[in-house]
């Protein structure tokens, strides 16, 4: 293979080193069945089970290589999967390895030895409600009936009590808030009075007819308290204006400094893109090898986001316009408007 033929073949293949973020799916098993599951109760359309130790080996061989700076445990339920988190952190902790680990969670199931774990690896943990008991339970079901807000209630408490902050809940607003009469900024003000987060990331439902109106309306409304309030996310976004590396892309880093690896070890860009199959895939962990995500490179172009004022605040969902979701003239049309407000209540509360 002669120099030209090897610097094509490069080409196809994403650089491994830039990849700062790996998303792990531990198990795609779950003990809810929220109405609104965009991934089939958390399968993705799979036999479910749980992640082999084989790909954590994999997974670790890959961090110890390059640049990875942050680990997500995702599901399905990533606390069913409480026997491949330890190993996965025992092995960490063996290779001196220390990305910070996070992990996105119902807190429908929390047990003793699960908090031990979370405790001991400094595990940051995203909770899910989506508001007061009567409007959670209609969408957030369990496989057992047990009551799911009350459940999760206690074990918030109970993880405070043992000295674990929830750094963040994520609530989605369904048609059913809206004909209860909860709008995002009750949610968004009820879960933190109620639970002392001041971090909560509302959704809309990604499954409804008219979630482009919702999308649009969601980034054209939404609150930017949650970026004001939020410390990491805020001094980020400054030095993203004035600092030395300035954000040249506003789209999220999925399948460039990104990635997800499901429980079979296939990577894909992030979760999203598991149900849409092969054609999103950029490889498998055990290969270590990952293609290059062509179809972010082609929207970057198209949505001109190197020339885009917004460009240091925005990290637009690429599934969302990938997958044609949402057409992106809406969404940079409502991201500029709301980077001009946030921009000015920036310098009005600093």
């Amino acid at each position: 293979m002669n120099y030209h033929q090897q610097s094509e073949l490069k080409k196809c293949f994403l650089d491994k080193t830039k990849i700062e973020k790996v998303e792990i799916i531990l198990t795609n098993a779950c003990n809810l069945k929220c109405t609104y599951c965009f991934a089939n109760g958390g399968s993705y359309n799979k036999p479910k089970r749980k992640i082999s130790k084989d790909i954590l080996n994999s997974i670790i061989k890959f961090i110890r290589e390059n640049n990875v700076k942050e680990v997500v445990f995702f599901g399905g339920e990533p606390s069913l999967a409480e026997e491949e988190i330890k190993y996965f952190c025992d092995l960490l902790n063996l290779y001196n390895l220390k990305p910070r680990l996070k992990m996105v969670s119902n807190l429908y199931f929390i047990s003793d030895a699960l908090i031990d774990l979370i405790k001991d690896n400094n595990i940051i943990l995203t909770g899910s409600l989506d508001g007061p008991e009567d409007i959670n339970n209609i969408n957030r079901k369990a496989y057992d009936n047990g009551n799911v807000y009350q459940r999760v209630t206690k074990n918030i408490f109970s993880l405070k009590e043992a000295g674990i902050h929830i750094s963040a809940i994520e609530a989605t607003i369904t048609k059913e808030h809206r004909n209860l009469g909860y709008d995002k900024k009750f949610i968004e003000k009820y879960l933190q009075d109620t639970f002392g987060v001041s971090t909560i990331y509302i959704e809309d439902d990604i499954n409804e007819s008219d979630y482009l109106d919702l999308i649009e309306s969601h980034y054209v409304g939404k609150s930017n308290s949650v970026i004001l309030n939020d410390k990491v996310r805020l001094k980020r976004m400054v030095a993203n204006y004035f600092g030395k590396y300035q954000r040249t892309c506003g789209l999220c880093d999925a399948g460039r400094r990104n990635i997800c690896i499901d429980v079979d070890g296939e990577i894909y860009p992030c979760h999203f893109y598991i149900l849409e199959g092969e054609k999103y895939k950029l490889g498998n962990i055990v290969d270590q090898n990952l293609k290059r995500f062509e179809l972010v490179d082609k929207a970057r172009k198209k949505m001109n986001c190197s020339c885009c004022e917004a460009r240091w605040s925005c990290s637009a969902c690429t599934y969302l316009f990938i997958t044609k979701k949402i057409p992106y003239d809406s969404f940079c049309k409502a991201r500029k408007q709301i980077n001009s407000e946030l921009l000015y209540q920036i310098i009005e509360n600093h």
